[in-house]
């Protein structure tokens, strides 16, 4: 049982007897249900939280090739990209920072080709596969 449920139940049994006398058993009960269902809906929001935008197939990985702390600049970043890459993706990460992709790659069987493009210039050195789950949101641009 989560914190929060928990947190309405105890509660909810502390101010029971004094309730029960104030408003009558039956108005009680109904306020106990609506205050478990309101707990049971916004916990299953939170366990939203953290899934990934995009799920990927477990063989595949995110090849991110920058990262900036502002969408403008993560923008600008990704722009040049598109081009050659028009799978280029940005996405929002739990950290607040922007990660620019160019797309999602069979891993580990692509890792050569990647190394390839790192030596040639094509994108750059600290580029790295990531599976994406924490990716927030995907920006539009």
């Amino acid at each position: 049982m989560t914190k929060l449920i928990l947190a309405v139940l105890v509660s909810a049994a502390l101010a029971l007897p004094a309730q029960a006398f104030a408003k009558g058993l039956g108005t009680l009960m109904v306020d106990f249900g609506v205050a478990v269902l309101a707990a049971l809906f916004v916990e299953g929001l939170s366990a939203d939280e953290g899934t990934p935008v995009t799920e990927l197939p477990a063989s595949q990985m995110w090849v991110v090739v920058g990262s900036r702390p502002t969408e403008h600049e993560a923008k600008s970043f990704a722009r040049p990209y598109r081009s050659d890459f028009p799978h280029t993706k940005i996405f929002l990460s739990q950290n607040g920072w922007y990660a620019i992709t160019i797309g999602a790659v069979e891993y580990p069987s692509n890792k050569s080709v990647i190394k390839r493009a790192i030596a040639s210039g094509t994108i750059p050195s600290d580029s790295f596969f990531l599976s994406g789950k924490t990716f927030l949101e995907e920006v539009r641009f």
